[in-house]
């Protein structure tokens, strides 16, 4: 099913999270409650939500919240991140893999059993085979599960020199090894998802054109099949970065991939989401065309009516400005636009460029 379109406000209140992911084959929208260990999945078809999952063993506990949630579109299944508001001192942070079709939980790993330094756990992402990366920031740590929810590992750093930079967020480049992370000061950095560990420090890609310094998000919307990245400041708004280098598909990336980065002016939040006591938080790509920024209220408090929730149409902004550099007449996009293909799909293909990265470095 080819998704077009998104309604822009819901039924919810102000106790949504910060992120929220897009099933690409249920067509619905993944959000994440502050209020409670629950994620809502939102059909903006019908405008309803459809379905409300509550976690096993901390349902009803209001000590925790959804702080990340994501759809693995190799699998389809979802993930989620349980957080405690208590992770830093005594508190649990669960990652959870959910199968949308069995209704059922596949598996929950507490990260604090591996080091109770960890905490500020944002960042979800998910490889071809199947293992999830959690990024915390407290910790500066990137977590490795494998696919069956065994083994969780302090994936990054290990063995390397005291690193600098905090890691905030995650965004996996599809069909590829090369997992992007910023630093939460604008820089954007890769790692390679096929290493046992990431045992080396990310390819830091400076620009000085980076216009926002407290970047809270990252992704890359499925539609500029990864020639687009957004970056998300609290403070500012959203900024486009359209490049082809950090598609790393040769050996040489190290070569060329400033001479191809480009950047554009941020894209501010409305002027009424600020009246709301809101602020950017991430972005989501819903359907095949739309993109729109997520909002954040301080202290979960939204002035105003709390029933009803904001998702920001960016669409047509992002566009424009990427029009100034690609065509007088429009941006028209890379080819065609991007249709989810199911994981056997993926892995029957055969008719990758050469030198692309794939699965355990396969050339």
């Amino acid at each position: 099913m080819v998704c077009r379109k998104m309604y822009r406000q819901n039924g919810g209140g102000s106790n949504l999270r910060k992120h929220a992911a897009w099933d690409g084959n249920q067509c619905v929208l993944l959000v994440g409650s502050q209020a409670a260990p629950e994620v809502i999945a939102y059909d903006p078809y019908s405008d309803h939500v459809v379905r409300v999952i509550e976690i096993p063993d901390i349902a009803h506990n209001t000590d925790y919240y959804i702080s990340s949630v994501h759809w693995d579109f190799y699998t389809g299944l979802w993930t989620f991140l349980a957080t405690s508001r208590r992770a830093e001192e005594s508190g649990n942070n669960y990652v959870i893999k959910y199968d949308v079709n069995e209704n059922a939980f596949v598996w929950k790993v507490n990260l604090k059993t591996l080091t109770s330094k960890i905490g500020g756990c944002y960042g979800l992402e998910t490889d071809f085979e199947g293992n999830t990366y959690v990024a915390c920031t407290d910790g500066n740590t990137i977590i490795r599960i494998l696919f069956d929810g065994q083994f969780p590992k302090t994936w990054w750093p290990e063995h390397v020199d005291t690193i600098d930079r905090a890691i905030r967020g995650l965004a996996a480049i599809p069909d590829s090894s090369r997992l992007l992370t910023h630093d939460g000061e604008g820089l954007i950095g890769a790692l390679d998802m096929t290493m046992e560990f990431g045992q080396y420090q990310p390819d830091w890609l400076t620009n000085t054109n980076m216009m926002i310094p407290d970047v809270q998000g990252i992704t890359l919307p499925p539609k500029y099949q990864s020639h687009v990245c957004l970056l998300t400041s609290p403070t500012q708004g959203v900024q486009v970065v359209e490049a082809m280098g950090w598609l790393w598909q040769t050996e040489d990336y190290l070569n060329h991939r400033h001479a191809v980065q480009h950047t554009f002016t941020v894209i501010p939040p409305p002027p009424a989401i600020a009246v709301e006591n809101g602020y950017p938080s991430d972005t989501v790509q819903v359907g095949s065309n739309s993109i729109f920024t997520l909002f954040e209220y301080k202290d979960g408090h939204k002035n105003g009516d709390e029933s009803v929730w904001h998702f920001e149409d960016i669409t047509q902004a992002i566009e424009q400005d990427l029009a100034l550099l690609l065509s007088p007449d429009g941006f028209t996009g890379w080819n065609d636009p991007i249709i989810w293909p199911d994981a056997d799909e993926i892995r029957l293909k055969t008719d990758l460029p050469e030198g692309w990265h794939l699965n355990r470095g396969t050339e």
